[in-house]
C-alpha cells in the first residue's frame, strides 16, 4: 500500500485542508477541511483529489438539491462549534453564561476540532457537554459527555419503575430491571405483540401497562417483556401463559374490530 499523500494546506474547490482526521472512511484517509461558507467538514482524500468533492454541500443547496459529502455536521462538531459560539462571539445567545462571564476554551481545543474530538471521542446519545467545575474553562480534564436531564420517554420510564417497586412491596415479589436504553428499545414498538392493536406510550402511572412478561414469575427484564395493549395486559394478569395469551390475543383483536375500536 503506497503511503498515503499529505493534503494539508491544499485547497480543492471550496474546500481548504485543516489536518488529517483522526478517523477513516474503511481504508480511506480522510481530512478535516474548511469550507469557503465557513462550515467545517470531513472528506476521504480520494474524493477531494478525484474532484467528487469540492464544498461542503452548500452549492447543492443553493440550487435546491441535497446531499454532497460532509454536508451534514456531526454530533461532536456541532457541541465544538457552539462552544466557539457561547465563549468568544458576543451576538450568540449563550455569550452572557459563558464568554461574557470570562468562560474560555483551552488553546488546543480552539484551535483545532480533530483535537477536541480526539480528547472527548464519539458523543453517546442523549448526551451532552458538561464541565465538572462550573467556574472553570472548556478543556480536557474538565469536560466529559454528561446525560442530558430530561430524555426521551423518561419520565415514562421513572412511573413504569415506581409503579412495580409499589407491587412489589405489596407482596408480588418481581422486579423491574430494564435499564433506560432497554426501556427505551421497547417504545420503539407500536403495536402490541398479543393482538397487534396500536399501543399509544404516554405518561401516566400505569405507564408498565405496556409492557408485559412472558413468564408471570419473572421479573420485568429485556428478555421477559413484550409490548401489549391495556387490554391484552388485563386479560393476562396473572391467569394465562404467554403461550395461551397468544391464542387469546387473537380474539382480544376480533372483539375490539366487532366494538369498532381503532386498532390500528
Amino acid at each position: 500500500m503506497g503511503k498515503a499523500l499529505e493534503l494539508a494546506g491544499q485547497t480543492f474547490g471550496r474546500l481548504q485542508v485543516l489536518e488529517k482526521a483522526a478517523t477513516r472512511s474503511g481504508s480511506n484517509v480522510q481530512w478535516v477541511c474548511r469550507c469557503s461558507c465557513g462550515k467545517i467538514v470531513v472528506v476521504t482524500g480520494s474524493n477531494l483529489i478525484s474532484g467528487n468533492s469540492t464544498s461542503c454541500g452548500c452549492t447543492h443547496v443553493k440550487h435546491g438539491q441535497s446531499g454532497g459529502e460532509g454536508k451534514t455536521k456531526s454530533p461532536e462538531y456541532t457541541a465544538w462549534h457552539g462552544l466557539i459560539g457561547m465563549c468568544y462571539t458576543p451576538t450568540d445567545e449563550q455569550f452572557h453564561n459563558y464568554g461574557g462571564k470570562g468562560i474560555g476554551i483551552c488553546t488546543r481545543w480552539r484551535k483545532s476540532f480533530l483535537s477536541f474530538l480526539e480528547d472527548m471521542g464519539t458523543k453517546p446519545p442523549y448526551h451532552a457537554l458538561g464541565r465538572r467545575d462550573s467556574e472553570m474553562d472548556f478543556s480536557p480534564d474538565n469536560c466529559y459527555w454528561r446525560r442530558k436531564p430530561h430524555l426521551p420517554y423518561e419520565s415514562l420510564y421513572n412511573a413504569a419503575k415506581k409503579a412495580t417497586e409499589d407491587w412489589k412491596k405489596s407482596s408480588r415479589g418481581f422486579k423491574f430491571q430494564l435499564t433506560y436504553d432497554e426501556f427505551l428499545e421497547f417504545t420503539k414498538t407500536k403495536v402490541c405483540h398479543y393482538c397487534g392493536s396500536l399501543v399509544t406510550w404516554v405518561n401516566s402511572s400505569h405507564a408498565s401497562y405496556n409492557l408485559d412478561r412472558k413468564d408471570n414469575a419473572g421479573n420485568y427484564d429485556k428478555d421477559n417483556c413484550v409490548v401489549c395493549c391495556f387490554e391484552c395486559n388485563a386479560t393476562k394478569g396473572a391467569r394465562f401463559t404467554y403461550e395461551e395469551m397468544l391464542i387469546i390475543g387473537k380474539a382480544v383483536r376480533e372483539v375490539k374490530l366487532l366494538r369498532g375500536n381503532s386498532i390500528d
